[in-house]
Order: C-alpha cells, then structure tokens, then sequence
C-alpha cells in the first residue's frame, strides 16, 4: 500500500484502506509505528500546527528483504533451537545445487 503512495501520514493511510476494510487511526497509526522500529519504512519528522505530524515512506526494497529474512530466520532459531541452521543450511544448499544444474542443462 504505501509503495503506490510513496509517501503517507497516517491519516492518509488510513483512508486508502478503508476503502477496502474496516480499520481506526489508532491502529494504522501504532502498526506503521512498529514497522518504523523495525526500520522496515521511513519516517519523517514534520512540525505541524496541532503538533508532530508523522510522513512515511517505503523503506530500500533490498534493505526490508534482508530485514524480513533475518527476522523470520531469528524466529525459526528461537522456536525450534540452534540445530535449524543445519536444515537451513542443507536446503539452502540443495536449492542452489539445483540451480547449478538447471542452469547447466539450459546452456
């Protein structure tokens, strides 16, 4: 949604998903706060006449990527313990493997 806009207060946010769901300021406003300290979007400072007025922006696209894999990755580790590198790791490596001989079978 805020990739379309590239850039957004709150409000604004909030009226472009109301045309298709049910949704309060209050919970755009805390969810595009949390995905702020996750630094996976923008934000601008603004002064405004009735206080700080918040500008948001889609994050760098490989930035959030990463972010999102290193998240997820972190999760898995806490969820099923140290040995999920191991699995990772061996299908990270069939997957490129994979890929290898694809990619040789095409040439």
């Amino acid at each position: 949604m805020l990739g379309s806009r590239k850039v957004a207060t709150a409000l604004e946010m909030m009226f472009a998903i109301r045309l298709r769901r049910d949704v309060t300021y209050s919970t755009i406003a805390s969810t595009l706060s949390r995905l702020h300290r996750k630094s996976l979007i923008e934000r601008t400072t603004l002064p405004g006449p009735g206080g700080t007025m918040y500008l948001y922006s889609p994050g760098r696209d490989e930035d959030v990527k990463v972010k999102i894999v290193e998240s997820s990755l972190e999760r898995l580790i806490r969820a099923f313990g140290p040995e999920t590198y191991g699995m990772i790791y061996r299908k990270l490596l069939v997957a490129k493997f994979a890929t290898v001989l694809s990619d040789d079978s095409e040439s």
